[in-house]
């Protein structure tokens, strides 16, 4: 969770109906008042993956266990939360940001999803066999944590490491109101993600 102070610049209203108003004349910067207001604007995104491995559609053959279809296992797209309340000013620019995020997951590839495609992954999967179906549904994970790790490697060859995809998530939000604040410098985001 990000926790972002900003400096603003506003009439605020106190109890009893009193307004202070904060202005800040250009050029200057010692006149004017500051009020201090915490936001916490935060978000995630879930990557793509796939789910529900262990329930793949198996049948013993006499001895032999193998792998008859996808049954139960199913591709979950990527998704983001947003913790921002959809009340807040911040919301469409949390929103933004998070939704980068969820579209390079979800990028298409011949139009099917290019990253954790279950017919893919199923391709790899349905020729295995073993003694016993513990066996067989353990040769399946196994393959899936190779499947993830080359799936994650390929996803940053396209998009790059964490600061370039948190680069292009903030850029995203610079153009939503309101504007100017909330804005990250490039050389924040590379100190608070470094490579």
């Amino acid at each position: 969770m990000r926790v972002c102070s900003y400096e603003l610049l506003c009439d605020v209203t106190l109890p009893g109906n009193v307004i202070c108003t904060a202005s800040l004349k250009a050029g200057t910067v010692s006149a004017g008042k500051y009020f201090y207001v915490d936001v916490s604007d935060s978000g995630s995104t879930s990557p793509a993956s796939i789910k529900n491995l262990r329930f793949v559609a198996t049948a013993q053959d006499g001895a032999t266990w193998k792998i008859t279809g996808k049954g139960g296992m199913f591709r979950q797209p990527a998704v983001s939360t947003i913790n921002t309340s959809a009340a807040s000013q911040f919301f469409n620019k949390t929103k933004a940001h998070e939704d980068v995020h969820v579209s390079e997951w979800e990028t298409l590839a011949a139009g099917v999803p290019k990253y954790f495609n279950e017919d893919t992954f199923y391709d790899r999967i349905k020729g295995f066999t073993a003694n016993t179906k513990d066996k067989l549904l353990n040769k399946v994970v196994e393959e899936y944590n190779k499947y993830f790790a080359e799936q994650s490697a390929a996803f940053e060859v396209q998009f790059g490491k964490t600061r370039a995809l948190e680069k292009r998530a903030y850029h995203a939000e610079y153009d939503i109101e309101p504007k100017g604040v909330r804005e990250r410098s490039d050389t924040w985001i590379e100190t608070e993600y470094p490579e």
